[in-house]
């Protein structure tokens, strides 16, 4: 597989990789910028490896679909904060299973990109953002590294419409027949109302944090009366935890001191991590 020369910067950039118990490993360079670019641009080292079958051991790329569509080991989008962007991302594995992998810190205190999440579902094929709709998101990028995914459970979880597929059969580079599972990478900062497996959403638009910025103590409240969880994290502006609490008695009212924190910028999350408060300490 041959690379085009980069020649212009992205304005965000990560890597996502794959591995499985065999040992194998592959990644995808992903990123986006604010100004216009082609759909398969080489001043940004894109080029289209939809004629090379997919490896018989391990192999990943951004695919729309199986056919009549350029796949990418590198793929930059088009993304502003008012936006939501989606990558589409197709992966064959001979073992499971597979994991995931990125670097949490990138989305932690980034205000742009902070709600960013994997999902199994095409989530541009209906209003993402509907009450109704409830999708189960595999992971925040922000809360986490990794997602592993087990093959039983990518069997269980495959659409076969078309409007939401997630999988497709293909051949492999040894002529074998093998299933291309897809997931999908969400790019936002937006309130997502859809969290990771949890029976009560709470949308985080029903928490409220304040005074912000604070210099001893913040409080968090939810409009809904109490909250799902017990902890909360904090997290400084490199993504190290520098507190936890714990809720013994009243699931209502959050109070976090912060006196003896260096002033600075603070990320607040559930452990369950389905919303997320930034406040700054003087």
């Amino acid at each position: 597989m041959g690379i085009d020369a980069q020649t212009e910067v992205p304005d965000f950039e990560f890597m996502l990789y794959i591995t499985n118990p065999d040992g194998d490993k592959d990644s995808l360079c992903l990123g986006d910028v604010l100004r216009e670019k082609l759909i398969l641009d080489a001043a940004y080292g894109e080029y289209d490896v939809s004629k090379v079958p997919f490896r018989s051991t391990l192999d990943i790329r951004t695919m729309f679909s199986l056919e009549f569509d350029y796949h990418y080991k590198k793929y930059i989008t088009r993304y502003n904060c008012d936006s939501m962007s989606q990558i589409p991302i197709g992966f064959y594995s001979r073992s499971y299973p597979v994991t995931l992998s990125w670097d949490s810190k990138k989305f932690l205190m980034d205000t742009c990109r902070d709600s960013s999440f994997i999902t199994r579902i095409d989530y541009g094929t209906f209003d993402f953002f509907d009450d109704r709709q409830l999708p189960k998101i595999e992971a925040r990028l922000s809360a986490t590294d990794q997602l592993v995914l087990e093959n039983e459970y990518l069997e269980k979880s495959n659409y076969a419409a078309w409007a939401r597929r997630n999988y497709y059969e293909a051949k492999l580079n040894n002529g074998d027949s093998g299933t291309i599972y897809m997931i999908h990478i969400g790019i936002t900062n937006q309130p997502l109302r859809i969290l990771i497996d949890t029976k009560n959403p709470q949308k985080r638009s029903d928490i409220r944090l304040y005074p912000n910025p604070a210099d001893n103590i913040v409080h968090i409240v939810s409009s809904d009366g109490s909250f799902n969880t017990r902890q909360f994290d904090v997290f400084d502006f490199s993504g190290k935890k520098v507190r936890t609490v714990v809720l013994h008695d009243s699931l209502d009212k959050v109070d976090i001191s912060v006196k003896d924190l260096p002033s600075g910028i603070y990320l607040v999350m559930p452990i369950d991590r389905t919303w997320q408060k930034r406040f700054v300490k003087e």
